[in-house]
């Protein structure tokens, strides 16, 4: 994590690093591009994003400045800072990494991304709370987390704190779910909130149903959150047991997508081939049944050769079945990845239920 002392030494290298780039005029030769992915960015908010909810649920957060930051290099990563300026003024960043491009290499932005940009939002509201509350909540942080240490360090959280951080923002994101998208659209968020290990965050979105009961009873999140602190408690005091059952309760589930879920009928290149041709433009998958659209995850498994996306429109045909991602591949070379995994459910049939994970290894010629 930075530090005041490594920040200000990195501002410093940065600002020298924008003299020597020509930082200015890289901007000025790609004004067009982010001309397009504003304009992009803005009709996925107008059509998706329901920021009014932030208002409603945690309460007016008066002279604040929301900013939208589109990080065009951060890929999947996505981050939430805020900060007070000497004269007060507040700032909120949701800083949206940009995963998704066209045949022109230009940004697109489907409707996850407002989920991702409310997600981000979300960690100026409650990171300080957690904060505030940080001794009462490093007890049950520090027995819950060595049960899911593994997996969520697998998507960069370590520590007690960050699973406090993150299980209030993502509790908090399923109340915002609920409101705008519906209980159906809930249940699949609750899904994917699981399958990344937070197990617990749909109880306490539960929980959180109690503040927005109306009429309101507690005048914001923080006179409510002696019940969280509860939550928490008792979590931890059955957590033993809990975790036991879940982890049988995983075994059954993928034992129930392998048997119920989508199955991959065809795959170019065959998974487990031997000298494939290097100059192969595409990898694609064919399924026995209609796929989710805008749903996919192809996941890197810290191979050296990871498959590198290339240009061009990734995603299914007209009918859901065959998924296709260009790629560009070097000769010589084994590459492993895998089609869903622990934590990274996007593939899922157009009923929902998800493709069990498979690693797919193949080599060049």
């Amino acid at each position: 994590r930075w530090t005041p002392e490594t920040a200000r030494e990195f501002l410093d290298l940065a600002r020298q690093f924008v003299v020597d780039a020509r930082f200015s005029e890289f901007l000025d030769q790609h004004e067009s591009l982010y001309r397009v992915s504003i304009q992009r960015m803005q009709e996925t908010l107008d059509q998706h994003a329901h920021l009014e909810w932030f208002d409603s649920f945690f309460g007016p957060r008066r002279g604040a400045e929301f900013h939208v930051v589109l990080g065009m290099l951060n890929g999947g990563g996505s981050y939430g800072p805020h900060c007070t300026k000497p004269d007060g003024q507040e700032e909120l960043y949701s800083i949206v990494g940009v995963w998704s491009v066209d045949l022109e290499g230009q940004p697109t932005f489907g409707p996850g991304v407002a989920s991702a940009i409310v997600h981000e939002f979300t960690h100026s509201y409650t990171n300080p709370l957690v904060d505030r509350f940080a001794e009462q909540l490093r007890g049950p942080g520090e027995v819950i987390e060595p049960f899911v240490r593994d997996e969520l360090r697998k998507q960069a959280y370590a520590g007690w704190r960050t699973l406090m951080y993150e299980s209030l923002n993502r509790a908090c994101s399923l109340r915002y779910v609920r409101a705008t998208r519906g209980p159906l659209a809930l249940q699949a968020a609750i899904l994917q909130e699981n399958s990344r290990s937070f197990y617990w965050v749909g109880e306490l979105a539960d929980v959180l149903g109690e503040y927005e009961k109306q009429p309101r009873q507690y005048s914001d999140l923080e006179e409510f959150f002696p019940r969280i602190i509860a939550f928490f408690d008792d979590y931890a005091r059955n957590a033993e047991a809990k975790f036991a059952s879940i982890k049988a309760g995983k075994e059954k589930q993928v034992r129930e997508w392998r048997e119920k879920g989508p199955q991959i009928v065809a795959m170019i290149p065959p998974n487990g081939a031997e000298n494939v041709d290097p100059n192969l433009k595409a990898i694609v998958v064919t399924f026995d049944r209609p796929m989710r659209d805008h749903a996919w995850a192809v996941v890197t498994l810290g191979s050296a050769n990871e498959v590198h996306q290339h240009a061009g429109p990734v995603g299914y045909d007209a009918a859901r079945r065959v998924f296709t991602m260009p790629v560009e591949l070097h000769p010589g070379r084994e590459y492993r990845f895998g089609l869903n995994a622990e934590g990274y459910l996007g593939f899922h049939s157009a009923e929902g239920i998800p493709l069990a994970p498979v690693v797919v290894r193949f080599t060049t010629q």
